[in-house]
């Protein structure tokens, strides 16, 4: 009897033993109460950890010795590091936790949005954070802070062209990017034709972006996922912040609409350039030479509300409205374009306990562009035009039991409604009466569900995959497809771990690029029962190597097949064409590189250095398209390189440069010209004659940006002057390129020869900005 009640008492005294505890709560910002979302909590000397969700948030789970006096170490960029004790129980704890950045040591403010360990021992990889405070520290075209100017310093991810905004990842095109501002949608997320994007600093607290491998709830682009997290209102008080600069000015205001449980945030933007060009162009209207400037501004606003019900449910009401209007007005001929987004939405978080909560949310988003032109003389008027408008829902129920195990999963619904290529023309009077009106509609219907795991098998092996299923429904005619993913991490230490991820993703609308259009109009244009939707396969291997407290190296490999790429026959017309599904040609693409990343966190001195090497291919059926065989289209760089600094001479006073350099761009140009005479003026004829697709490269780009952050102590708040210098060494990149017909020195006659000829953009551009917040 006495061995067996011993027998009992030493296998279950350890049992006994041991604790399975819950830790919840929120994390927020000591001074304006804000939640923080992705904000780090995590017991000393263990694998246990947690994130905070949408709402600020976490539940960690703890497993181990009873009674034991636990550490837990809270951590958020430009965050003082937040420490507290509890002891180990099996009862739940509650505790809330606030983060100061009042005093924070510019020496030790860490750049990543992660930690190292964190991302070391993170299964998701091809990925990178950032946050509102490092934008605000690198330095700006023309004053403006820019989120995706940011991300093109990242590796894998070059630009568009000389000040533009617009991204091409891991060979992608640059409409298979899926913006995401609150979870809702962008279509063209730049102002000023690409030179800025349409996200005001003051409006967001950072970004994510996917390069592959992303979470399975999202969906619809092939390439990447750029996830903007709004900022909150402050439910203590109100807070005002803005800046003037060179070109724009910004406000924006934040406080409680009932203290404690409510609070909105707007911000507004707008450029004043259209208020000093009728000055400019009456002071050279004598000026024959002189071309008269258009007018032009942009403008944004964002708004978001929130309202706490109770402990288990929060509303938050967020919008987004933006536009660009360019006007051209001469008594003799009149020309404008606009272009803008619009989205509203609604999203109800039910918290129904620690571990388990839906998120739910409906939102509308809306695209427009629009042309138009007239001679009030001759009473001509008309306009083309494009538009897209989603209707849309998602659902997604998160688990998280415990800090090794974390399930999602939901439903998403949207219906679209693509408005293509309208044409609006009337003539009266001195022409013929003539009205014409064209206005093409298509609609459709994207339907998925999705699941995601993550789960720690052990403290070296981490999984976190998914599967999503998309189906998409345009003109009776049903497509579906099954989309996994997959990461899978092995540490071998809190310091050094492999990665591999594998992602499948469908896209089931193109962007088109009007052949016949000089102006920037882009149409978007859905699958149906003739236009097939694009699909890519991306695998990638890499390493995560912690080198101390302050360095981490990163090196990743990747391959991406892409199926039904898209391209326009030459000559074809977007606009008020009845068959553009016969328009489209139908190809494939690949794309393959290595990415290198070294990154110092912290000390006066931080940033990184990122290298990418590359090769990206296009291949189209048809023998229109570079006789069928493969080329470089214009997102192909071979190498692109970027280096970021930032130092703190003390409190008050930062430095920043980033020197920036790829290879040149693949274009095609005229191999030569046919000349004719005409026969009636005796003059000659040129016909450019081209030769293969992509039979050019322009010049190696590279130019360096300095900035300087000095911080004033104001009694009412807070506020700054930022200087910046865009191109600090004046390299004259180019533009794009033209060529110049040869002529013969004796008779001025074209020979046949063409030589290219470089037009570029910006010299150097020094700018100023005054911030201020209290």
């Amino acid at each position: 009897m006495f061995k067996t009640a011993l027998a009992t008492l030493l296998i279950t005294l350890p049992i006994l033993c041991l604790a399975q505890m819950s830790v919840t709560g929120m994390i927020s910002d000591a001074k304006t109460k804000e939640p923080l979302i992705g904000a780090t909590v995590s017991i000393v000397g263990s694998s246990f950890a947690a994130a905070s969700n949408e709402t600020g948030k976490y539940t960690l789970v703890y497993k181990g010795v009873k009674g034991a006096k636990l550490k837990i170490n809270s951590s958020f960029i430009g965050y003082n590091l937040a420490e507290k004790e509890i002891i180990a129980s099996d009862n739940p704890i509650t505790l809330n936790i606030e983060l100061s950045s009042e005093g924070t040591d510019l020496e030790t403010v860490i750049v990543n949005g992660r930690n190292l360990t964190e991302q070391v021992r993170s299964a998701q990889m091809s990925s990178e954070v950032i946050s509102a405070q490092q934008l605000k520290q690198l330095p700006v075209l023309m004053g403006e802070v820019d989120v995706l100017k940011t991300l093109q310093l990242k590796p894998g991810i070059v630009s568009g062209g000389e000040g533009s905004s617009g991204l091409f990842v891991r060979g992608g095109s640059s409409d298979q990017n899926l913006f995401l501002l609150e979870n809702m949608p962008l279509y063209n997320p730049s102002h000023l034709f690409g030179f800025f994007s349409t996200f005001n600093g003051d409006a967001i607290d950072g970004v994510t972006l996917y390069k592959g491998g992303y979470p399975a709830q999202f969906g619809g682009k092939l390439s990447s996922v750029i996830d903007v997290n709004g900022a909150d209102g402050n439910r203590d008080k109100w807070q005002f912040a803005g800046g003037v600069g060179l070109i724009a000015s910004r406000l924006s205001a934040k406080g409680p609409l009932v203290k404690g449980k409510s609070s909105i945030l707007v911000a507004a933007r707008r450029t004043y350039v259209d208020v000093f060009i009728p000055t400019i162009n009456k002071l050279n209207e004598n000026d024959k030479e002189f071309t008269k400037i258009p007018l032009y501004y942009f403008q944004d606003f964002n708004l978001k509300a929130d309202y706490q019900l109770d402990k288990k449910n929060t509303l938050a009401l967020f919008g987004f409205w933006g536009n660009d209007d360019v006007t051209f007005d001469q008594p003799t001929r009149q020309f404008s374009i606009k272009w803008g987004n619009n989205s509203a939405g609604l999203r109800w978080l039910h918290q129904f306990s620690p571990t388990k909560s839906l998120n739910t949310q409906v939102s509308r988003v809306g695209y427009t562009y629009g042309l138009s032109f007239g001679n009030p003389q001759l009473s001509i008027s008309g306009g083309i035009g494009a538009k897209l408008e989603d209707y849309g829902v998602t659902s997604t129920f998160i688990y998280a039991p415990d800090s090794a195990l974390t399930l999602k999963a939901g439903l998403q619904y949207t219906n679209h409604k693509f408005g293509q290529g309208s044409i609006d023309f009337s003539a009266k009077g001195a022409i013929a009466n003539t009205e014409i009106h064209i206005d093409n509609e298509l609609y459709a219907n994207d339907l998925a569900s999705f699941a995601n795991a993550e789960y720690d098998f052990s403290k070296a092996f981490r999984v976190s995959g998914g599967l999503r299923i998309s189906s998409w429904e345009s003109r009776q005619k049903w497509y579906a497809n099954v989309e996994p993913r997959l990461n899978l991490r092995y540490a071998f230490s809190d310091n050094f771990s492999l990665k591999v991820n594998y992602a499948r993703t469908a896209q089931y609308i193109h962007l088109l690029n009007s052949a016949a259009a000089l102006l920037p109009t882009d149409v978007w244009y859905p699958a149906n029962d003739k236009i097939l939707p694009q699909f890519a396969d991306q695998v990638a291997a890499g390493f995560a190597w912690k080198l101390s407290d302050q360095f981490i190296f990163t090196n990743e490999y990747y391959y991406k097949k892409l199926g039904n790429q898209s391209d326009f026959k030459q000559g074809s017309s977007l606009f008020g064409n009845s068959q553009v599904d016969t328009a489209f040609v139908f190809g494939k693409g690949w794309s393959y590189g290595s990415e290198c990343y070294l990154e110092k966190t912290k000390g006066k001195l931080t940033g990184w250095i990122s290298y990418t090497l590359a090769w990206t291919y296009r291949q189209f059926d048809s023998p229109d398209i570079n006789n069928a065989q493969p080329f470089f289209p214009k997102n192909d760089r071979r190498h692109d390189v970027s280096v970021v600094a930032m130092y703190a001479l003390n409190k008050r006073l930062s430095l920043s440069a980033a020197w920036v350099y790829n290879s040149g761009q693949a274009v095609t140009l005229p191999t030569s010209v046919s000349v004719f005479i005409d026969p009636i003026r005796g003059k000659p004829l040129v016909v450019p004659l081209y030769g293969e697709r992509s039979n050019y490269r322009q010049p190696d780009y590279h130019r360096l940006d300095l900035g300087l952050v000095w911080k004033f102590k104001p009694k009412w708040g807070e506020s700054d002057l930022t200087f910046s210098v865009y191109n600090a060494y004046n390299r004259l990149n180019t533009y794009f390129l033209t060529i110049d017909v040869v002529t013969d020195d004796k008779t001025g006659f074209p020979t046949g020869a063409v030589r290219p000829k470089s037009i570029t953009l910006f010299p150097a551009l020094p700018s100023v900005t005054y911030n201020f917040k209290f």
